[in-house]
Formats: structure tokens, C-alpha cells, sequence
């Protein structure tokens, strides 16, 4: 099920959405599961960074850890939604007391994804609440050797190369 929900995420190529989290670890994950989605996605490392970054319309998404210094993800949450009602924003914690949900629900939060990353949860809460920008291509491996157009070598049987190459990889 997750190979094909990451096979969707590149419709959403050209979408920007805010990361807010503190700790370096969690970035460089986040940004691991979306690599290769084309989604743009900008960095703050703290509820006053995403206050200030914040702007109503250039974000489609924002994905908010809740505990950060400087400001926590849920004092940033409601000065963001005292500017902005409708932009999706995702709690992102190692949180998962039902009282912690409901506070994230009263703040205006869409909603609750938990640490360790459910990378499905992940996945499906973007395509719920980014919309499409074009529909996502699956290529099957067979059409690789036809949508490649290279130039004709004498001494190579470039079909069976790319059969080979292809054959090799973890698609």
C-alpha cells in the first residue's frame, strides 16, 4: 500500500508546504520519505520561524511538531490560525494522549500524525489535503526502453542494455 500512495505523491509536484520541526533528525526523515514527490517544502525550526515564514495562500500545508523552543507548535498554531482558516495543518509529535489530539483539534489542527512517522498516515493525509497539480505517471519497466531516446551505437545493442540495466534495479 505505501509503494503505491508514493507513486501518487509526484500529482502533487510543485506544492509547497512547511515543515516545522526543531530537531534535525525529523527533518532530514521527513524530507527522505518526500524526495522525489517535487513538493516544495520550507523549513522552520521553531513556532516563531513558521509565525514569521507564514504567509495566507503560499502554503498548501503545514506540518507542525508541537513541542519546540522558542515557541511550540501549539501557541504557533493559533496565531497562524488567527490569520488563516482554511490552510491544512498537521500536527506532527511523539504525542498521542487523546487529551493532546483534542487540544490539536481545538486549535484548528486537521490533524494528528504520530513519532515514529507512520509513513502510509503520512502519505494519505497529503493526498487528502493538497490538491492534485497532474495526474501521477506509473511507468511500467517494459516502457522504459521506449520512452529513453538515445542515439543509435553500431556496436552496442542498446535494447538489451537497457533490458539489463533495468532488470538489475529496484523500481
Amino acid at each position: 500500500m505505501v509503494e503505491n500512495l508514493k507513486a501518487k505523491l509526484p500529482s502533487l509536484a510543485g506544492s509547497r508546504i512547511m515543515l516545522v520541526e526543531d530537531n534535525p533528525i525529523n527533518q532530514d526523515i521527513i524530507l527522505g520519505l518526500l524526495d522525489g514527490s517535487k513538493i516544495i517544502i520550507d523549513i522552520a525550526r521553531n513556532g516563531r520561524e513558521a509565525v514569521n515564514q507564514f504567509e495566507t495562500g503560499t502554503h498548501e500545508m503545514v506540518l507542525m511538531d508541537l513541542q519546540m523552543p522558542i515557541m511550540d507548535g501549539y501557541e504557533a498554531t493559533k496565531i497562524i490560525r488567527e490569520k488563516d482558516q482554511k490552510t491544512p495543518i498537521v500536527a506532527l509529535t511523539a504525542n498521542a494522549l487523546q487529551e493532546q489530539i483534542n487540544k490539536t483539534k481545538e486549535l484548528g489542527m486537521n490533524a494528528h500524525l504520530t513519532k515514529p512517522i507512520d509513513v502510509e498516515r503520512l502519505y494519505q493525509t497529503l493526498l487528502c489535503y493538497i490538491s492534485k497539480k497532474t495526474e501521477a505517471v506509473v511507468v511500467d519497466e517494459q516502457d522504459l526502453v521506449e520512452i529513453i531516446d538515445l542515439p543509435e551505437f553500431r556496436l552496442l545493442n542498446l535494447n538489451l542494455g537497457l533490458r539489463h540495466f533495468v532488470g538489475n534495479q529496484q523500481l
